[in-house]
């Protein structure tokens, strides 16, 4: 809040001033026209743009339409990876229909596609670990006590992953002009899903350029998945580590309890 609030504020008053200059000196101009529906329309005008501004959307653009073939393969793309960036939406009933019962199918198939792939992801791994000597920590069945090993591997390979990805979209993003950080953020954003919609690809009138996209985007779901799930299961494993020693250092060993009990009988017979 306190990066983004100032600066929106003060964009938001610097807007608000422009505007309200550039609709004065239009409504002096408009008082001084013969013909009082000039100025009626006018206001008809800026109310419909002041609705769509409110809306944080943007009237139809006849020369850059969404709803293209390319577009709704995009769009469908975004629902059934959970990414949902947000660039548009559908305005109809029916088209808000046909997101919910699109959603309930393709979030199932994509689901089981993304487990299959994912499953291929570590079954590759595991037969490279078992292949390979100085990659043994990557079988997780035969060396479970090298995991820090395994989740740093991981880490690397998605870091180096992002890092491409990023090296690509400046490529394929030119005419936007996209710098090499703003493709990094791109690249972060889309592979956990978070989707903001500030930055989207270009896919054209008929979605050529979403083969390649998809397939990075599917690639970088699973490697995130894979080297956060290995992060966690380090920790998980490092906290029950840690707690099972503690449990350990606990135990009160058998022939200490037994010196125990002899010396409570001693006592009980010579009080008797």
């Amino acid at each position: 809040m306190r990066i983004e609030g100032a600066n929106e504020l003060e964009e938001a008053l610097v807007y608000q001033r422009e505007k309200d200059a550039q609709v004065a000196m239009v409504r002096a101009f408009l008082d001084s026209a013969p013909d009082p529906s000039v100025a009626a329309n006018f206001t008809a005008l800026l109310k419909t743009l002041e609705s769509y501004a409110s809306s944080k959307g943007g009237p139809p653009d006849p020369e850059a339409l969404n709803w293209t073939f390319g577009g709704s393969l995009f769009f469908c793309m975004t629902i059934m990876t959970t990414i949902g960036y947000g660039t548009f939406s559908p305005a109809t009933s029916g088209g808000q229909v046909m997101v919910i019962v699109f959603g309930i199918i393709g979030l199932a198939i994509s689901g089981l596609c993304i487990g299959v792939l994912t499953t291929g992801f570590d079954d590759s791994f595991s037969w490279l670990g078992k292949r390979c000597g100085a990659l043994s920590f990557l079988d997780p069945k035969q060396n479970v006590s090298r995991r820090r090993h395994r989740a740093l591997f991981f880490l690397g390979v998605l870091l180096a992953f992002w890092l491409a990805c990023s090296g690509i979209f400046v490529g394929t993003e030119n005419p936007q002009g996209w710098s090499f950080f703003e493709a990094f953020y791109y690249s972060f954003v889309t592979f956990t899903t978070i989707g903001f919609g500030d930055y989207a690809v270009q896919y054209g009138t008929n979605g050529q350029g979403l083969v390649p996209f998809m397939v990075i985007a599917l690639l970088g779901l699973i490697v995130f998945a894979k080297a956060i799930g290995e992060l966690a299961a380090l920790w998980i494993s490092n906290s029950g580590s840690e707690e099972e020693e503690g449990e350990k250092g606990e135990v009160v060993a058998p022939s200490q309890v037994e010196a125990g009990e002899v010396a409570a009988q001693r006592e009980d017979k010579g009080r008797v």
